[in-house]
């Protein structure tokens, strides 16, 4: 079982919301992994950016309670697995795919995180 003292700490370290700086350079990173080249004004660049934050803070923020309200570690990492296998089709937009990395990226690195968490639970049981 998960108290409520380790569902508070996790959820103020993996569900913080992002800032717009983090996201800023985990945006022009992908960009750039992702092979994007064609030129771009700076307003449309923030305005692309900014959108990626805001669907990335309203993701984030939403499966919190989706995943935090399980009882076990376990439990909460199926959710994660669901979540993941539910992941919509990559949109078409450069936004759109670049947010859609950006979140399968959160996706599997909380995964990790949890799968850590089960495991260093098991090794205190044993």
């Amino acid at each position: 079982m998960v108290d409520d003292k380790t569902r508070e700490l996790l959820a103020e370290g993996l569900f913080r919301s992002p800032d717009f700086e983090n996201v800023w350079m985990e945006c022009k990173n992908m960009y750039e992994t992702l092979g994007f080249r064609d030129n771009i004004s700076d307003e449309e660049m923030i305005a692309e950016y900014k959108y990626i934050a805001q669907q990335l803070r309203k993701y984030i923020f939403t499966k919190q309670g989706e995943i935090l309200r399980h009882s076990t570690y376990e439990e909460m990492l199926q959710e994660i697995d669901n979540l993941i296998g539910k992941a919509p089709e990559y949109e078409v937009t450069r936004a759109g795919i670049v947010y859609n990395f950006i979140r399968d990226h959160w996706l599997y690195d909380i995964r990790n995180v949890f799968v850590n968490l089960m495991n260093a639970e098991e090794d205190d049981d044993a």
